[in-house]
């Protein structure tokens, strides 16, 4: 069962940190504490309140204090001529070149491809007739 007081808990092994830290989430002060199985244990200070079932992750700090977001760096470009539309570079053009070749040499590959009679065979697979005619 859980013990009420800190001093309760110490009796039953709880070891209680000297100085608070500060909760990740909520920033306010938390005492760190070791189960007697050997588990930390994050308290309220000065109490046996588990900090966690009061945590509300939202930050307690004033807002004087939270630094103002950094400023982004503009997208504006800068002045000078813009480049046109249909303007590439020497590396696309070449590439657009090598695309055409690669499918017209395609088209001609598949032009050049007999058509290819299949019959199944006595057992029943299917084979070429071209494999007959050598």
């Amino acid at each position: 069962m859980f013990q009420q007081t800190q001093a309760g808990m110490m009796k039953k092994g709880w070891q209680f940190s000297d100085s608070d830290s500060e909760c990740r989430s909520c920033h306010k002060p938390i005492t760190w504490a070791k189960s007697p199985d050997g588990r930390n244990v994050s308290f309220d200070p000065g109490t046996a309140t588990y900090h966690v079932k009061g945590c509300t992750g939202v930050p307690v700090r004033p807002a004087s204090t939270v630094p103002p977001p950094a400023a982004r760096p503009t997208t504006e470009r800068a002045p000078g001529p813009v480049p046109a539309a249909d303007a590439r570079t020497p590396l696309q053009q070449s590439i657009d070149a090598l695309t055409a070749e690669i499918k017209s040499l395609l088209a001609e590959l598949k032009a050049r491809r007999p058509a290819v009679e299949h019959r199944v065979g006595t057992s029943g697979e299917p084979y070429d007739v071209r494999r007959d005619q050598r």
